[in-house]
């Protein structure tokens, strides 16, 4: 089972294009969909939910789009993933009672802690990626 459903992948790599697009420009959904691979009607809802979570701005009309609502260096993916997903738990913290749910308490605080990521960084795992290909003939 998946921690983070498609839900939040998919959102995140919404916001992830946006992060790439000069600042205050708008992006049509229809570029944000082909980009990210995304249904323009999948895309529109979780962009909703992200704008109600103070994390996209949208204007409509011909002229209209999506942006993001401050800096990418002021957004994490923690917030991404938390307006799309809710709270992320490991495991239910009112079912332990054992030794372990001191494990999964650390645990949580770690997913949290490399989750508070600025979107503005997520480039950097682009470029490690271009480190990592390698060609063969």
């Amino acid at each position: 089972m998946a921690l983070i459903s498609s839900k939040g992948a998919y959102g995140l790599r919404a916001m992830y294009e946006l992060s790439l697009s000069p600042t205050n420009e708008l992006v049509r959904i229809k570029t944000i969909a082909q980009k990210s691979n995304i249904s323009q009607n999948y895309l529109e809802q979780l962009l909703s939910s992200l704008r109600k979570a103070g994390l996209v701005e949208s204007i409509r009309g011909a002229q209209g789009g999506y942006k993001l609502a401050k800096p990418a260096n002021e957004i994490t993916v923690y917030e991404v993933i938390d307006a799309l997903e809710g709270d992320l738990e490991i495991v239910s913290q009112t079912e332990l009672s054992d030794p372990l749910k001191l494990f999964y308490q650390e645990c949580q605080k770690t997913l949290i802690k490399t989750l508070k990521l600025p979107l503005s960084e997520l480039h950097n795992y682009h470029e490690r990626l271009l480190g990592q290909l390698n060609y063969v003939i």
